[in-house]
């Protein structure tokens, strides 16, 4: 009876100890578990959270394209939502423990599971919510630019137009002048007569005075090409125009009067 007695008691100790020995591995296999579960989402999340670093960095850079930024946002929202998915994955993903020898699974209860998937839905529906104004917010940056521009590109045309109609009225100028320093000279010199001389500087500053309104004029018309030109830049040159014609159907109706008139005094002459 001892001896039976003694064998029993070894043969507990034996099977307790196996039975220790098996929790102990299978402690160890779960903690694996969890480690490389651990890692596996740790690596995870720092690919979402580093997509979100790279294209956080091309929405910030003030030269990317409208196409490239509203394409930047989205792929932040959807790293975001991929975080959110992970960590829902976590929430309601069943609990492991070593028990009576083996693993088992401890599943998370209903409300634990609604409980995770309606704090989900909140986060995507305001992860939604922010993608949209930042889009919001680059549609109104992309418009911004945009006439900002058309602005520049209007006010480089206008400068280009004016600087072109000064250089044309410079060289008028310049050719009024030549003309009519050589006439003072040859009246000065008695090459010409006082009657030739007024009649041919009165010719002159006519003709001066008739190409600096064509050159007006076509100033406005190129002014009026412009497609961007505000409307109350456009208004002004065309009032501009109108009068500068009127002037100029004026300059010439006089001149022919004028002409008529002395054509008549000759042949009384």
């Amino acid at each position: 009876p001892d001896f039976a007695k003694e064998e029993e008691k070894k043969n507990k100790e034996a099977a307790d100890k196996a039975q220790k020995a098996l929790e102990e591995r299978l402690k160890n296999e779960l903690d694996l578990r969890k480690r490389n579960l651990a890692a596996a989402k740790a690596i995870a999340l720092e690919e979402q959270n580093e997509n979100i670093r790279k294209n956080q960095v091309i929405v910030d850079n003030d030269n990317t394209s409208f196409k490239d930024r509203l394409a930047a946002i989205e792929n932040i929202a959807q790293a975001r939502k991929n975080v959110a998915a992970l960590e829902l994955s976590e929430a309601v993903r069943a609990e492991q423990e070593v028990k009576n020898g083996r693993i088992v699974e401890i599943k998370k209860t209903q409300g634990e599971i609604e409980a995770a998937t309606v704090s989900f839905n909140n986060k995507v529906a305001g992860i939604n919510a922010e993608t949209l104004k930042a889009q919001q917010q680059a549609q109104k940056q992309n418009a911004e630019t945009l006439k900002a521009e058309r602005e520049k590109q209007t006010a480089d045309q206008l400068k280009a137009i004016d600087q072109q109609a000064q250089s044309e009225q410079d060289k008028l100028k310049a050719t009024f002048n030549e003309k009519n320093i050589e006439l003072n000279n040859d009246y000065q010199s008695g090459k010409i007569s006082q009657e030739q001389y007024l009649k041919e500087k009165e010719r002159l500053e006519l003709e001066f005075q008739r190409k600096s309104l064509d050159n007006e004029i076509t100033h406005q018309e190129n002014l009026l090409k412009v497609s961007t030109l505000p409307d109350d830049q456009k208004a002004e040159a065309l009032r501009k125009l109108s009068d500068l014609r009127l002037e100029l159907n004026k300059l010439d109706l006089d001149n022919t009067k004028k002409t008529e008139a002395e054509k008549k005094a000759a042949i009384l002459k």
